[in-house]
């Protein structure tokens, strides 16, 4: 995948450091997009138990491997899977409120509240 993506785009540096960086952020991010698109089409198509439409653009490489996908995603491993991992999200009692920023977005928030709280007394 990353000769692909060398091919089509052009990267204008020496820096290896720079560039293994920019591969390494890559290949992370197209494996959350793969990750998201799976989930997407289990919600879509098997949990409602259709069939994408694999003539369209979308979905015709796809149908290859769709029986396949649907049988992992319907048998007793993979559904064991999602019954823990509900499980546990039902444990949770705090659930992230920072937004995508994280804490980093949120402390100059904290520092100004407190200097305006001491400013008042």
């Amino acid at each position: 995948m990353w000769t692909d993506i060398k091919h089509h785009f052009t990267f204008d540096t020496n820096d290896d450091e720079l560039k293994e960086r920019i591969q390494e952020w890559t290949m992370k991010k197209m494996a959350t997009l793969f990750q998201a698109w799976k989930k997407n089409l289990y919600t879509k198509f098997v949990k409602k138990n259709e069939t994408p439409n694999f003539s369209t653009k979308v979905y015709v490489k796809l149908k290859p491997f769709w029986d396949e996908f649907v049988q992992y995603k319907t048998s007793e491993e993979s559904e064991a899977i999602i019954r823990r991992k509900k499980e546990n999200a039902a444990k949770k009692k705090y659930h992230h409120h920072l937004g995508s920023g994280g804490y980093m977005s949120v402390i100059p928030k904290w520092e100004r509240m407190e200097r305006e709280m001491m400013a008042r007394g």
